[in-house]
């Protein structure tokens, strides 16, 4: 947060993550994720876990919003 030079830091992930929630991953399965990457972090069980928390509630929501606007039977 606030280093113009981090702003793509994560980008990478981005793929990865969207495919195991595309793939219906467990909030268990995002932690596992989350605390095998090297984020040059010290091990932060309860940060990643509130991470996959949010991460699978803004898919659900996202995906939810995106039914709402389907013609799709």
């Amino acid at each position: 947060y606030g280093v113009p030079e981090a702003i793509d830091e994560y980008d990478g992930d981005v793929g990865r993550v969207g495919r195991l929630l595309r793939e219906g991953a467990t909030e268990a399965e995002l932690v596992e994720y989350f605390a095998e990457q090297d984020f040059g972090l010290d091990p932060y069980p309860a940060g990643d876990r509130l991470a996959a928390a949010k991460t699978i509630e803004w898919f659900t929501r996202s995906m939810a919003r995106l039914g709402e606007g389907s013609t799709a039977e």
